[in-house]
Formats: structure tokens, sequence, C-alpha cells
């Protein structure tokens, strides 16, 4: 399970990505998605929690919105 995104594809560049955190889950239902690993902090709000996620997203290089992150689950790719 990560927090992230589903995309239409998964990016090329997915060993970079993992260098910087971000993981890459494949779904047979859902197709595939980008995230990191869940880690809300105790004193962090949802929506604060999806900021910094999209955040996290955005600044390796995979465009992303608070309200477009949720929990995402599937099988790890890389």
């Amino acid at each position: 399970m990560i927090m992230g995104k589903w995309v239409a594809k998964l990016p090329n560049n997915d060993e970079e990505l993992e260098d910087k955190g971000i993981l890459c889950y494949e779904s047979d239902e859902d197709g595939p998605a980008v995230g990191v690993e869940f880690d809300i902090k105790d004193d962090e709000t949802w929506g604060g929690y999806k900021s910094r996620v999209a955040k996290t997203l955005t600044e390796a290089g995979i465009p992303a919105e608070p309200k477009n992150i949720d929990i995402c689950s599937g099988t790890y790719y890389r």
C-alpha cells in the first residue's frame, strides 16, 4: 500500500524515482500507481499529509495535486 495517485502508465525513469523515495505499483483492476510509503505523522492532518505527498511527487517530476492523492494498493513493481 502506498499513498499516491493512479497514473496512465508507469514512468520510464522508475529507478531514478526509487532513489527519491517514490514507489511504483501495478494493479490489475486500477492500473499503475506512484507514491510513497504510507507515513502520516501523529500531528499531521489528512489534508496536510495529502499536500506533503503531492509536493513530494511533483518535486520528483510527477505533477500531483492533493485532491488526487489517495491510498493505492497493488503489486510492488520496482
